[in-house]
């Protein structure tokens, strides 16, 4: 009969590897469905700040998870193929780097602004982001391509509901729809068009 100390170890290992693969897995279908629908009225620019900083902490959360997969556990690891896809995306944020350094003024091209929500700490975030989904399409297969694209589609419709009972649409009577401008939770009519 082995130690306790060693079957507990054994135990620890895999329940923190399970839960290290469920935390990417589902951490990344509820970044893409509820990144859009988020609004906090209370902040400064309110549809803007409460997307950009709740996608700038999942993708970070995310990442943390997902660099010690890729390192201890090769099914993590995007093939070359998909690697071949990633480098345009990887070549245009260093274009940007480049740009954003150059630019008459460098710390708006990192930060942005708020009520932009945009810049080259954005772009890194996207980057990190799209080989997080890379690698677990990989793992997963396209049925969890699937359920990315379906998720992503569900949170659209909502969006485009928010829009229509919003403001500019059916007018109901939501302080948050009131004031978004006609673009429901993403809060302008023509971002929401995008």
């Amino acid at each position: 009969k082995p130690p306790l100390g060693v079957v507990f170890c054994f135990w620890y290992t895999f329940a923190m590897q399970k839960f290290r693969e469920t935390f990417l897995r589902y951490g990344l279908l509820v970044a893409i469905g509820l990144t859009p629908l988020l609004y906090f009225g209370v902040r400064a620019f309110p549809h803007t700040t409460s997307k950009t900083f709740f996608f700038y902490g999942a993708v970070e959360l995310l990442c943390v998870v997902w660099v010690y997969n890729f390192f201890t556990d090769v099914s993590y690891r995007p093939s070359k193929k998909q690697l071949l896809l990633i480098i345009p995306f990887f070549l245009y944020v260093i274009w940007m780097s480049i740009a954003g350094i150059m630019a008459v003024n460098p710390a708006l091209s990192w930060w942005s602004s708020l009520m932009r929500g945009t810049g080259l700490l954005t772009l890194y975030h996207g980057l990190i982001f799209t080989m997080i989904i890379v690698s677990l399409v990989r793992k997963y297969g396209t049925s969890y391509l699937r359920q990315i694209l379906t998720i992503a589609f569900i949170s659209g419709v909502l969006v485009a509901a928010s829009v229509w009972f919003g403001d500019e649409g059916f007018n109901f009577p939501i302080q948050m729809l009131q004031r978004s401008g006609g673009g429901g939770t993403i809060g302008n009519s023509s971002l929401a068009a995008a």
